[in-house]
């Protein structure tokens, strides 16, 4: 009978082992359906917002009609959702769209012209009097037309001691130097291309309907040349800029072909910041193959303040290098959930609000306040904010806490509750000043046209080309910020930018410099009897005043000094000399492969890069100061400029710009100035001519104007 018990406990107990393994399987079978049904469910959603993105309108406003995720945990929690509701939300139907007003009349800036139409002599005879009245105004289109500009030169000739001399009246300057599109060709291009969109072979086919063709080769030639012609306005937007205390920045994808190291069909990028002085943005693009951190440190060298952008990561490197405070942009944050509230699935039942659409109108109350504010002081913007967005920041967090853990990991409603959440520092970070904005949409707009300009002209065949681009959207984007027709604007700059720089005499600050970062020519310092005014000025502006160097080993030791100088801060090997000599050949580039990776990132890249920088920087100083023995006589100085100068003006060469600084040295000591010598070239008479004249005309006629003896060599 025993036996009989035990042999049923065992069964019994193989019986609930059996049951208990059957369980564990039914369990594991229910958690592998979930799991199913919830990727079934973020899948589902991901088909909807990728028909959405290609189908629906891109319009982020909703309705107030709103979906539901068809999920069976929510039914419970649709009465909680809506007591959640913020109270200035209503669940009734959308209200139909007002119609946009049309614009009457047209616009002052327009020109007008007068048409009347009068009565003959007949019908009006025997009247007592006459009089107009406007019955209509129309729109006139003025076609566009193209005209050939002759510049006929005039040109005099005097005789004096029995030689002839010729005196021809001014030519302006182009640009471009030889070409034959005028200032206002070259800015209806660019604007067309660049502002209207319209590539450079449909533009060769308008000017050949005009009456002459300009091949689409001529011109993208142009536009790339142009670009060194910008340059100088670039580098000096790009300054000031980096000189105000808050910035907005933004960043594209663009194909370019030809770029070493790069595939075609990869990724380059098109950089954009938005900033500057109160009351004068300046937008700048920038084109470059990578969208690494050191491009954001590049473009913002030297900029301290507040940057505002998205959540990408890139900005992270700059901020800290430069102890930048960053704020988000809740633009990016709202688009998150608009995306997820789009997505939700159709078969939601009426007025059933989600969790996206909860969100989103916490956000339209913050934007409500800004709408409000709009029109407001900074200071009064920064007391609404403290008084009324604050609030509602903190409770917006607080919904975000209680609720991001209820929603279904990898939707699109979790996927923005979190990046709200990880970027709350940030996005909250408006509310500090009252001059910031509660979005990037400043730097987003100014993209937006190169986008839509994309899709017409696709790609960009070589990096010079993107740079071109880079540089003629930066013009644009910047004239319509400031309020300007971008066509004018771009033809004034060209009109006036070698003009400008020309008319400046260098005569007005007694130097010529070469280089922002470089030297500035003095003369013969030893018999300048302004030296000293120019020492008081360099102790005053952080400048030096070199003497150049014209003999060849004390050049060679110059330079030596440099380079041991500046490659003691460079990172130390890891073993000395005499160890890495004893070393086999395998071992020797074992220790080279360890000290390449010391000094290519961490602290050892840092070093390096420092010593590096300090090295071309030095360069720059060093390399004005040397000169050939053969001009020994001239006995030149230098003042040398340690830190870049903001204050650097342009003047024409032949087919460049020079910059130069206005140091103003002789403005209030004209005594300073006694004697010009002409250095050696072929037109030293009427050199000397011109000078005399340039002289008398500044005040400074009791200088004596005098020819080199040095003779002059054409090498």
């Amino acid at each position: 009978m025993v036996a009989v018990i035990s042999n049923l406990q065992e069964q019994l107990a193989s019986k609930d082992e059996t049951l208990q393994n059957h369980q564990d399987q039914l369990n594991q079978r229910d958690q592998a359906i979930q799991s199913r049904d919830a990727r079934i469910k973020i899948l589902e959603e991901l088909l909807r917002h990728k028909k959405i993105q290609q189908f629906a309108a891109s319009s982020e406003k909703q309705p107030s009609q709103t979906l539901l995720f068809d999920e069976a945990e929510l039914e419970v929690e649709i009465d909680e959702l809506r007591d959640q509701l913020p109270e200035d939300v209503e669940e009734a139907d959308a209200p139909p769209r007002s119609r946009k007003r049309r614009q009457r009349g047209f616009s002052d800036t327009l020109l007008r012209e007068r048409i009347e139409l009068t009565l003959s002599d007949e019908e009006k005879a025997g009247a007592s009097k006459t009089f107009f009245t406007k019955v209509k105004e129309e729109l006139e289109y003025i076609p566009a037309q193209l005209k050939v500009l002759e510049y006929w030169q005039e040109k005099a000739v005097f005789e004096q001691d029995g030689e002839e001399r010729v005196i021809a009246a001014a030519r302006s300057t182009h640009p471009l130097g030889k070409c034959i599109a005028t200032p206002s060709l070259l800015a209806y291009l660019i604007t067309s291309k660049y502002a209207d969109g319209l590539p450079l072979y449909r533009q060769e086919q308008m000017l050949k309907r005009l009456g002459h063709e300009v091949s689409r080769t001529s011109m993208a030639h142009w536009i790339i040349r142009l670009n060194d012609v910008f340059k100088p306005l670039m580098n000096l937007m790009r300054e000031t800029q980096n000189g105000s205390d808050y910035l907005q920045a933004d960043e594209t994808r663009i194909q370019v072909l030809k770029e070493d190291g790069k595939r075609a069909q990869s990724d380059k990028w098109m950089w954009v910041t938005r900033g500057g002085p109160p009351g004068k943005p300046s937008v700048l693009f920038d084109y470059d193959p990578s969208r690494g951190g050191q491009v954001p440190v590049r473009l913002l060298d030297h900029f301290q303040g507040i940057l505002q952008a998205d959540g990408y990561s890139g900005y992270g490197q700059v901020c800290r290098e430069n102890g930048l405070t960053r704020i988000g942009c809740w633009d990016h944050a709202r688009r998150k959930f608009v995306e997820a509230s789009r997505a939700a699935p159709a078969k939601s039942k009426k007025g059933q609000p989600s969790k996206a659409d909860v969100a989103l109108s916490h956000i339209r109350k913050l934007y409500a306040v800004e709408k409000a504010a709009n029109e407001l002081s900074d200071g009064e913007r920064y007391q609404v904010r403290q008084e009324k967005s604050l609030p509602l920041l903190n409770a917006f967090k607080a919904w975000l806490e209680k609720n991001a853990s209820k929603v279904l990991k990898g939707s699109l409603t979790r996927k923005a509750m979190d990046y709200t959440l990880n970027q709350w520092d940030t996005l909250a970070g408006y509310c500090e000043r009252g001059d910031l904005k509660i979005s990037n949409a400043g730097a987003e707009n100014a993209i937006r046209p190169f986008a839509l300009g994309r899709k017409a002209w696709l790609f960009a065949d070589t990096s010079q080309g993107a740079k071109a681009s880079a540089t003629c959207y930066s013009l644009i984007e910047t004239a319509k910020a400031n309020g300007l027709e971008p066509s004018a604007y771009i033809h004034h700059v060209l009109t006036h930018i070698a003009d400008t720089a020309r008319n400046t005499l260098a005569l007005e600050c007694g130097a010529a410099c070469f280089k922002k970062s470089g030297s500035i020519r003095l003369g013969q310092v030893g018999r300048f009897n302004g030296a000293y005014v120019v020492q008081t000025y360099c102790d005053h502006n952080d400048f030096v005043l070199s003497e150049c160097l014209y003999d060849e080993q004390k050049q060679r030791e110059h330079v030596y000094d440099l380079v041991n100088g500046c490659f003691r801060s460079f990172p130390k090997p890891m073993i000395s000399r005499d160890k890495y000599n004893s070393l086999s050949v395998e071992e020797q580039c074992e220790q080279e492969v360890r000290y390449r990776e010391h000094t290519s990132e961490g602290q050892g890249k840092l070093e390096a890069d420092s010593a590096i920088k300090e090295f071309c920087d030095l360069i720059n100083e060093c390399a004005p100061l040397m000169k050939n023995y053969g001009f020994h006589e001239e006995a030149e100085w230098r003042v040398v400029a340690r830190n870049p100068n903001s204050e650097v003006l342009y003047r024409a060469a032949n087919s460049h710009l020079v910059p130069y600084i206005n140091l103003s040295i002789l403005k209030h000591n004209k005594d300073a100035l006694q004697k010009v010598i002409i250095g050696p070239n072929p037109s030293a008479q009427r050199c000397a001519a011109s000078v005399v004249s340039a002289l008398k005309s500044k005040g400074f006629e009791h200088a004596e104007v005098e020819i080199s003896s040095i003779p002059f060599s054409s090498w």
